[in-house]
């Protein structure tokens, strides 16, 4: 087996069995792509509209079609969302300890951990750094993210993050299959 997408390494390492069209999407070796629809809602606070922008994501929209390139490498996975012309960069690593993932969107890095529960994969924020500073814990977003196998085989995805202060930062939802 070749390089494995850091959520694989991460899910492996803690014994957890990925649903199959997560385990699919994680299991990529070299590059893949992925193609679907999702919706956006983003938070309507100055201070969600900073991460938001700081992060690189996309505006709120409907129904909007979502590709998702992704590259494994020895230093991690290279994560590009296309939503509907509005392009989001992320890399993925495996953390120092092995235990964690670590994503980072420009200038901001969340450190994860992974858990199954109810057939999803889900993703609990457990520190933020911003230009490579913890953040205070009051400031750590909180999220209610997850992937899935959706009734039709596809990859499914439900991914939203809050701030105790700003209410919603953003939440998107969707469907992606391989192409």
């Amino acid at each position: 087996m070749g390089l494995m997408d850091a959520v694989a390494q991460v899910a492996l390492a803690n014994g957890l069995t990925l649903p199959p069209a997560v385990a699919a999407l994680h299991g990529v070796e070299g590059e893949a792509t992925f193609t679907g629809r999702c919706d956006v809602t983003r938070g309507p606070s100055r201070l969600a509209r900073l991460a938001l922008w700081l992060g690189g994501f996309p505006q709120a929209a409907r129904d909007v079609p979502v590709t998702l390139r992704v590259r494994v490498g020895s230093d991690g996975s290279a994560w590009q969302r296309d939503f509907g012309g509005h392009v989001t960069r992320s890399r993925l690593r495996v953390s120092g300890d092995g235990s964690a993932i670590e994503e980072r969107f420009g200038p901001i890095r969340l450190r994860m951990h992974l858990r199954l529960a109810d057939g999803r994969l889900h993703y609990d924020i457990g520190r933020i750094y911003v230009f490579g500073l913890p953040m205070p814990r009051w400031l750590t977003p909180r999220s209610e993210t997850s992937e899935y196998q959706t009734d039709t085989g596809d990859f499914g995805f439900d991914v939203s993050a809050s701030l105790p202060l700003a209410g919603l930062l953003i939440h998107y939802r969707g469907w992606l299959r391989p192409i």
